[in-house]
């Protein structure tokens, strides 16, 4: 049986084969408008640089539901591809990262030329760029799906999934950017919801509900899907901001301590201003949000999650959403040695370091 990882490198070159000779088309039909060769180029080294996992997850449920790839399985994961990156697009504008993936970020590349072209106003023009470009990427997914070959119903279900989590996406993005300029502290509670539905939903709920759409699974199997989905992803954003505080941003591909430079209010926010003494808070809230906060001020935060244990606390919900997903994994409707595969899943969420 082959592994979670294995999986993964089986489906990304799938994918970025059709996203590669679907955007070489739209060059092609767009060509005579301004600015299009020029950002469909760029689109495609972006789309292609991650590790294609939404897309992927796709083709896996698709595949672990069935015994074979549905036809057009491919041009659905390709555009929830494209979703992503259109999120991604917009996410690094609001949160003004110039990093991604190792990669200087999609407006920063506009930014740069603005200045190499004696463009005024350079980082507004970046900013302004991206925007269009997300939305352009958003629209090249939609028209990716409309161009499948599925009956009436199945596409209403795929469009209404679609629409239904990506909005929810974006709902939450709102109170992350709020979260990271408030003075207001949010609860576990509210710190988990985005957790949930800016992650786990499109990362995970999303790409297993569409992979059972396309093999007309029920709405009993879609429900348990999405709520294995959601165990799933809160652990990866869980993840993440550990990677985002620990890890090595060689191979993560994003500058280390960039949640805490945007005050992001993670676990490691909420339970470190809970337990630090007054004096410790005090330097705390000159850290967090500080787009020049140090290494040095970093290592502060890392001492304060040492100190008081509060990489253990969030270990122990990490442990509760597994124990969850182990519970659940047994119910879905796939033969017995996929289960084990969804249970390599949650293991390969919780190890990766990137």
């Amino acid at each position: 049986m082959q592994t979670v990882t294995q999986l993964l490198k089986i489906y990304k070159p799938q994918i970025d084969t059709f996203l590669h000779d679907y955007l070489e088309q739209k060059t092609a039909e767009l060509a005579k408008h301004p600015w299009s060769t020029d950002a469909l180029e760029r689109l495609s080294k972006t789309v292609t640089q991650g590790k294609s996992v939404r897309g992927s997850l796709v083709l896996f449920m698709n595949e672990l539901l069935g015994t074979t790839q549905h036809p057009d399985a491919v041009r659905v994961a390709a555009a929830l591809e494209l979703t992503h990156a259109a999120l991604l697009i917009h996410d690094d504008i609001m949160d003004r990262d110039t990093i991604r993936r190792g990669h200087t970020t999609f407006h920063h590349q506009y930014a740069e030329q603005a200045v190499r072209y004696n463009i005024s106003e350079a980082e507004h023009f970046g900013y302004s760029m991206g925007i269009a470009a997300g939305i352009m990427t958003q629209h090249l997914a939609f028209d990716i799906i409309t161009h499948i070959s599925v009956g009436r119903q199945t596409m209403q279900r795929l469009l209404s999934a679609f629409s239904h989590d990506i909005s929810r996406t974006t709902f939450a993005q709102m109170q992350d950017v709020y979260s990271g300029l408030t003075n207001n502290h949010l609860s576990i509670d509210e710190i988990i919801h985005i957790h949930t539905y800016k992650t786990a939903v499109y990362t995970f709920s999303l790409p297993f509900t569409i992979g059972g759409i396309l093999h007309n699974a029920n709405q009993a199997t879609i429900s348990q899907l999405r709520k294995l989905g959601e165990y799933f992803g809160v652990a990866f954003q869980l993840k993440d901001d550990e990677l985002g505080l620990f890890g090595d941003e060689q191979t993560t591909g994003k500058p280390r301590g960039s949640d805490i430079r945007e005050g992001k209010q993670t676990l490691y926010f909420y339970y470190a201003f809970k337990y630090a003494k007054p004096s410790e808070q005090q330097r705390l809230r000159n850290i967090f949000g500080n787009q020049s906060a140090t290494n040095v001020d970093l290592e502060y935060i890392i001492m304060i999650v040492d100190k008081y244990n509060i990489q253990e606390k969030i270990t122990t919900l990490t442990t509760s959403l597994t124990n969850k997903a182990h519970a659940l994994i047994p119910h879905i409707p796939v033969v017995k040695q996929h289960h084990t595969t969804l249970t390599d899943m949650m293991s390969y969420i919780l190890k990766r370091t990137k």
